[in-house]
């Protein structure tokens, strides 16, 4: 299917999603490189505060592992049709973020592996313990997890 049947296809919240990712994937890889993860994470984190009055959705789990897949999904596709090449790292902070903000308990995650004398290292987000659009997280090991307070809100509509 042609990208631009795909889009008019999208919803207009999927649309609006994804230029969200689209324009905050930039923000923070810059981020990354000038102030370090530790400050990135931060700075999004104080960014979800900012949105702490919302009410969080009734919605039942299987709508919410919907929800987190269609954004891992939108972010996905954000990352790859960008000017810029986007590793895991800031791929999962803007979708760890993106979920947080809509209210979704999702876990960044860190992990290492040693094969062959080579280490790797690897980020992905998790979703009630399941990873959100990334199918290579088992091959490593967790050795970092973010522990931010999840702040209610709604998902868009």
């Amino acid at each position: 299917m042609h990208k631009l049947a795909k889009l008019k296809q999208m919803t207009r919240t999927e649309r609006r999603l994804l230029l969200q990712a689209w324009l905050l994937l930039p923000v923070v890889r810059i981020l990354l490189w000038l102030t370090g993860y530790r400050r990135t994470l931060a700075n999004l984190q104080r960014l979800l505060s900012l949105n702490a009055n919302a009410d969080l959705a009734a919605t039942a789990n299987r709508e919410r592992q919907q929800q987190a897949a269609t954004l891992g999904r939108l972010v996905n596709m954000a990352a790859n049709h960008s000017l810029f090449e986007f590793n895991c790292l800031p791929r999962s902070l803007v979708l760890w973020w993106m979920l947080r903000r809509v209210g979704l308990a999702a876990d960044l995650r860190i992990g290492v592996q040693k094969e062959a004398h080579v280490f790797e290292a690897h980020a992905w987000v998790e979703y009630a313990g399941v990873p959100v659009s990334d199918k290579s997280s088992d091959r490593y090991v967790p050795i970092l997890s973010s522990f931010a307070p999840v702040l209610p809100t709604s998902f868009p509509s």
